[in-house]
């Protein structure tokens, strides 16, 4: 809750946390058996064949396609027919969900059909996969981590210059360089609308690559300088299914 309060703005009581918790766990499943598919087009040492890797990392793309096309379509059956929709999918959710999942589900298709050898897409695919997959789950791990206990306050300063490593360079350098590579190599037989399309798609997963960035920022700003003694105390525990308890 206080992640997304202080990250991007974000006001959810425990259901509703839980359940994009949930939501965000399988995004690692999903993150991780696509980075699993990318791995024999990024390491050619694998000795997989180049046609059988590409074809692996068309797969990955469409996993990352399929997951965030039911996502997107949960979400708006969520808040148009279920009860207490809009709660579990306040508006900043939603607009996070439209500049995550624009790209790949704009892309994906047409990015198989007509570009389905082009390394740097598989490179593409593969690295946001991996970095995504790797840092959820560490910061699922930090969730867990009491900093007043012995060691924790070391422990979070670590998932923290993690997270903040693997999700600052693939969504800045990285991300920068593929983007610039897959424009300069597509091939000059691509229709001009897939360009156009990659180019909107591209700036609105950028948009989101900065509230990234901006979060990775706020949290080394509150963790890293902070001192045994510090830290503030855990508050009480919410049993999940029972309304918090007010302040008296």
């Amino acid at each position: 809750q206080d992640s997304l309060k202080s990250g991007f703005g974000i006001e959810l009581g425990p259901e509703e946390t839980l359940y994009q918790a949930c939501l965000l766990f399988a995004a690692v499943v999903e993150h991780a058996c696509g980075a699993l598919l990318c791995l024999p087009a990024a390491v050619p040492a694998l000795g997989v064949p180049a046609a059988v890797a590409a074809a692996l990392a068309r797969h990955a793309a469409l996993c990352e396609f399929g997951y965030e096309l039911s996502d997107c379509l949960v979400k708006v059956c969520d808040v148009l027919l279920c009860e207490g929709g809009r709660r579990r999918n306040p508006g900043p959710v939603l607009v996070l969900t439209v500049l995550h999942h624009f790209l790949a589900v704009s892309l994906v298709p047409p990015m198989n059909v007509h570009c389905p050898a082009l390394a740097p897409y598989h490179e593409a695919v593969g690295s946001l996969q991996a970095a995504a997959g790797l840092a959820l789950a560490t910061q699922f791990y930090g969730y867990t981590v009491d900093v007043t206990a012995p060691g924790g306050l070391l422990r979070i300063k670590a998932v923290t210059l993690m997270v903040t490593g693997v999700l600052g360079y693939s969504r800045t350098v990285a991300y920068a360089s593929q983007a610039r590579r897959i424009f300069a190599e597509m091939p000059s037989e691509a229709p001009r609308w897939l360009v156009r399309l990659a180019a909107g798609g591209g700036l609105l997963m950028a948009l989101f690559n900065l509230l990234i960035v901006m979060d990775l920022a706020k949290k080394c700003a509150k963790f890293l300088p902070m001192r045994p003694g510090q830290a503030p105390a855990p508050g009480p525990p919410v049993r999940y299914g029972q309304k918090e308890a007010k302040a008296e």
